[in-house]
């Protein structure tokens, strides 16, 4: 995306450095625009393209991993687990749920 996550996660929560998958050239564009007005540019690199085939190369490197894929996440969860460190971290999951479908989720 254009830096929601991102630009936040390096200017103000700690992140010392961070990976963005975006694979929309405008956004792309955007994200490194807010990066370099947020003076983090330094932090983050920046992989262009689909995470189904930039992911492959963070295999095994992350603390955390988020997905901001919508209206689901599901077909990046493989990967993203993948992505964590060995011995683990926190994966943050993004999905739309219709209010009819609120139940299976509690």
């Amino acid at each position: 995306g254009i830096g929601y996550f991102t630009v936040p996660l390096l200017a103000t929560g700690g992140a010392k450095e961070l990976f963005a998958c975006e694979w929309n050239p405008a956004s792309v564009e955007a994200l490194r625009r807010n990066l370099e007005v947020n003076l983090v540019a330094d932090r983050c690199t920046v992989l262009e393209g689909d995470n189904q085939l930039a992911g492959p190369a963070l295999e095994g490197k992350a603390d955390r991993v988020l997905l901001g894929l919508l209206p689901s996440s599901e077909g990046a969860w493989e990967l993203a687990v993948r992505c964590l460190k060995p011995l683990g971290g926190c994966l943050h999951v993004h999905e739309n749920v219709g209010e009819a479908d609120m139940e299976g989720w509690k």
